[in-house]
């Protein structure tokens, strides 16, 4: 059986109804529906972590080989911090500071500032605009699921955000 929504004709303004045939099922939305993107639709699942006692010469070469602008710091599987290429130069680098003396600890953002993966793009747009942040790490019953990114964002397009 496959089910069709379809305008009927006296009924205007964005009304559909079902039509089904063999047991297939199509859905037609409303012209006036949109889709509202959620944050698990643009994350990114592959995460990098690393726990809060790694020096930050280690992260710093965590980050260079796999080619990320950030670590999530773990304790115990929950995520507690997040260390950015931007925490590297303000907190270590102009701070004249030796990066294999310093523990990630001392200079990760925290606490983590997060998202669920169920909520909309624009909430995450919008915290991130608020917060100056350009890394959102996406957290799901204290459990680091993924990252959404102002690049993700980016790649959008602009009704996306609306």
């Amino acid at each position: 059986m496959i089910d069709i929504l379809e305008k009927s004709g006296p009924r205007r303004g964005g009304c559909a109804t079902r039509r089904s045939i063999g047991s297939t099922r199509f859905i037609k939305p409303r012209p006036s529906m949109q889709i509202v993107p959620l944050v698990k639709d643009v994350m990114s699942s592959n995460v990098l972590v690393t726990p809060p006692d790694t020096t930050v010469m280690d992260a710093a070469r965590q980050m260079r080989s796999e080619n990320r602008g950030s670590v999530v710091v773990m304790d115990k599987m929950k995520p507690v911090g997040i260390v950015t290429e931007r925490d590297l130069f303000k907190r270590v680098v102009a701070d004249g500071l030796v990066p294999k003396d310093v523990l990630v600890r001392d200079i990760m953002s925290s606490p983590l500032l997060s998202i669920g993966p169920g909520d909309t793009i624009k909430s995450a747009a919008k915290m991130m605009a608020e917060k100056e942040i350009r890394r959102l790490p996406v957290i799901e019953k204290n459990k680091l699921v993924g990252m959404i990114t102002a690049t993700d964002l980016a790649r959008l397009e602009p009704h996306e955000l609306l």
